[in-house]
């Protein structure tokens, strides 16, 4: 296959996606407002809880079942007396907050608006990236590499000098990883298991090449990883700074600089770089944006910022199709870290079957020969009984082993013994399908008794009107939300805490017939459990059984969902 070929390939693949997106909005038209929500096309009320004064407003939903984009664009209609409306971009999208740009440029605060979806704007921005790519052109290669046309070049620029000294607290995996940047392959990839140091890995690539000079670009698929990388790696005191939504900046440390646009970023750069001496030794800058950010900042918009390397995190949330699109990025080195035993990218559901359908990590780590791709197996978030079980259950059925760091292997709750760090309490109820009112009460004892001895809890669940139902009952026994978490796994992603209580809801056989493909799914459930640093407890009704954590040869594990779950 050639560069066209495989050009027009993925170009037809989005192309066939947006279709099948805009016909969503057509066909929603006649569904009445309560289905529109339902079905995640609408959100009937939402609130202003951030104004800027220039367009850009932060909003709570009263219910968010929506899975709008980043770029899409959705139309607000003013609610009460409030007789504004018109049309926003979306700039992030979770269950509880939206934001928007865009927005009349009045004080809006506490004001109330619906929303409804417009347009899915975001594909056609990454078709046309893609469009601009053209054979033997810059970013050509990149394409080449991803249809196989080409070999990965390991030595494609001058390689870099190590720094001893910070290599030396790096374990070693980390170090292998950091050399096999360090030669400056033009792609490498980088798995990172739960809690393996994947983002003390991209700090000391994008130390030691901005050391030399060099400009270093990090693309993350959530503003709140980007702070996580940008965070770690302005401790290193290089430049550092953030492009993007100001409202997800403030997790930031303050030696992160902080910029709405490219153009600011550009105009500080400018002003100061006349000020720095002939002589004077010049780091290069490391700046951190999302992906969407990126395409339409560095591609569209003509900023004068080339990256020597790109440096993506969270890569196995990103599909394949729009992950090509990186490429206009005109980056000399790409490095794509993730892993791909986690959270895999949301596709349209008639696109699900179709080869594409896969994130760029995936794909990579297929293709690329294992000279070009390390794997973290050190973990130093989850206690050796939590770690053998993550381990066994959704890593050595695919050849990996995971071990858990000595320094934090025999950590557990105090007067408990470690090796019941996996708690499986079952639950009887009738009936139940995605909420379950006798789980949520379990699940809220347990997250009482941990949270009143000063640990972190969160409750997980995968289902969101269970989800509501646990809110309801950590409220209803004087619970804070601001002392825990309650949510879907798609929050989770990313984040950690000393004790994660799931569940299951699940309680109807026949419903769960239906639905324990999703249910069970091992990239969700690898999510959920091992975000737990102490315990792990899963509230579950007696119909689904989990084996027991063992020491059985990987060769002998089952590798699907029924290795680790049982129908009875």
């Amino acid at each position: 296959m050639d560069f066209n070929t495989y050009k027009d390939n993925l170009l037809s693949y989005l192309n066939t996606t947006e279709e099948y997106e805009k016909q969503d909005i057509e066909d929603q038209v006649l569904l009445s407002d309560d289905e529109k929500e339902e079905l995640g096309y609408m959100i009937k009320e939402t609130v202003v809880t951030k104004d800027d004064g220039k367009g850009n407003v932060e909003l709570s939903p009263g219910k968010n079942n929506t899975k709008w984009r980043v770029g899409d664009m959705v139309r607000f209609s003013g609610l009460c007396q409030y007789g504004i409306s018109g049309t926003a971009t979306i700039t992030d999208n979770f269950e509880n907050c939206i934001c928007l740009t865009g927005m009349p440029a009045d004080s809006l605060l506490m004001r109330k608006f619906s929303l409804s979806y417009q347009e899915p704007k975001m594909t056609g921005v990454f078709i046309s990236a893609i469009e601009t790519i053209e054979d033997g052109g810059s970013g050509s290669f990149f394409i080449e590499e991803l249809a196989e046309v080409e070999k990965a070049d390991k030595e494609f620029g001058t390689p870099i000098q190590s720094d001893d000294g910070l290599l030396s607290h790096l374990n070693q995996q980390q170090q292998e990883a950091v050399m096999g940047v360090l030669k400056r392959p033009s792609l490498y990839a980088i798995q990172g298991p739960p809690g393996t140091g994947k983002t003390g890995v991209l700090s000391a690539i994008a130390k030691m090449y901005s050391d030399t000079g060099r400009n270093v670009l990090v693309i993350c698929n959530s503003h709140q990883a980007v702070n996580n990388a940008l965070n770690k790696i302005s401790q290193y005191d290089v430049p550092t700074f953030k492009i993007g939504n100001e409202f997800k900046a403030v997790s930031l440390d303050d030696k992160v600089m902080k910029f709405p646009g490219m153009w600011e970023y550009t105009r500080y750069r400018n002003k100061h770089n006349s000020k720095r001496g002939r002589n004077q030794k010049t780091p290069g800058d490391v700046v951190g944006m999302t992906l969407c950010g990126s395409i339409l900042s560095l591609v569209f918009h003509g900023h004068a910022f080339t990256p020597s390397i790109v440096l993506v995190d969270e890569a196995s949330q990103i599909p394949l199709g729009l992950g090509a699109a990186i490429a206009a990025l005109e980056g000399g080195t790409y490095v794509f870290i993730g892993d791909d035993r986690q959270m895999p990218p949301i596709f349209h559901e008639k696109m699900v079957g179709d080869p594409l359908s896969v994130s760029i990590f995936d794909h990579l780590q297929k293709i690329l020969p294992n000279d070009l791709k390390t794997t973290l197996t050190t973990t130093y978030r989850m206690n050796s009984a939590i770690c053998r079980y993550v381990s066994e259950q959704f890593y050595e059925p695919y050849g990996v082993t995971l071990t858990s760091h000595p320094s934090i292997a025999d950590n557990h709750i105090e007067g408990e013994e470690l090796a019941n760090s996996i708690e499986f309490i079952n639950v009887d109820s009738n009936n139940c399908e995605d909420f379950n009112r006798a789980e949520a009460q379990e699940a809220v004892r347990q997250a009482l008794k941990y949270n009143k001895q000063g640990l972190e809890v969160a409750i997980i669940t995968p289902y969101r009107k269970q989800v509501n139902l646990v809110r309801e009952e950590w409220a209803n026994n004087g619970g804070k939300s601001s002392d825990i978490l309650i949510d879907t796994v798609e929050r989770l992603q990313g984040q950690d805490v000393d004790v994660i209580i799931l569940t299951m809801s699940v309680s109807d056989i026949e419903y769960y017939k239906i639905q324990y493909t999703f249910l069970l799914n091992k990239n969700r459930l690898n999510v959920m459990i091992s975000r737990a640093k102490l315990k792990v407890i899963i509230v579950k009704s007696p119909i689904i059984t989990f084996s027991e954590p063992t020491n059985t040869n990987p060769a002998e594990m089952e590798s699907g969902c029924n290795g680790m779950f049982v129908i009875e």
